[in-house]
């Protein structure tokens, strides 16, 4: 029952947040709304959050929407072309960060390029294995890329499980607590969007 109220404490303040256009809030619903395995419709709740996110100009949320884009298994919603520029928006602050280079992958393959997407991807595992990387994931979208297949799926994935979240409140922004009645993590943080993405890789 705890568990229960807690949840939708969290998530009334997320929302509120969120509606009154407080961007952090916007992505940290989307990224809850992307947890796990996502249907059609959590997806597309991400999609929304993470547009408006990234019209004020949230690095998070144009790097997010971008992966998004670039990969999501729903056709209807893929755009490659506008994932590539929302990618060069954020370039500067994502460079050295496997995942972008493989979002650039990703949006490669999705627009027929598989030349350039299979470069992208070797380049990303390059920079993943001095970072001591599982590899298993980008060598299975590389191959899809060798075989000229797109690869769809949540490119970041193993960006949220590798991340450690900050559990104070000083670090940039208040906790938000969210319990997921056993599952983790248990805290959601609306923090300063740049130090969130740096830290996925």
């Amino acid at each position: 029952m705890g568990c229960h109220c807690e949840e939708n404490k969290g998530q009334v303040w997320l929302r509120k947040a969120a509606e009154a256009d407080q961007s952090n809030a916007q992505v940290t619903l989307a990224e809850y709304a992307l947890r796990g395995t996502p249907d059609a419709a959590n997806t597309k709740l991400a999609a929304v959050w993470l547009e408006r996110a990234a019209a004020s100009g949230n690095h998070d949320g144009m790097y997010y929407l971008s992966a998004l884009l670039a990969a999501t298994p729903i056709e209807a919603m893929r755009d490659p072309r506008r994932a590539l520029d929302l990618l060069e928006k954020v370039r500067t602050d994502i460079s050295g960060n496997p995942t972008a280079v493989e979002i650039r992958a990703a949006a490669q393959a999705a627009s027929g390029a598989f030349a350039d997407a299979v470069g992208s991807e070797r380049r990303a595992i390059a920079m993943a294995t001095k970072l001591k990387w599982d590899l298993a994931p980008l060598n299975e979208r590389l191959a899809h890329y060798e075989s000229r297949q797109p690869w769809y799926g949540d490119l970041l994935a193993s960006s949220r499980s590798r991340r450690v979240l900050d559990r104070k409140a000083g670090e940039g922004g208040e906790p938000i607590l969210i319990e997921e009645c056993g599952s983790a993590p248990s805290e959601l943080s609306a923090r300063s969007s740049s130090s969130r993405a740096r830290r996925a890789v």
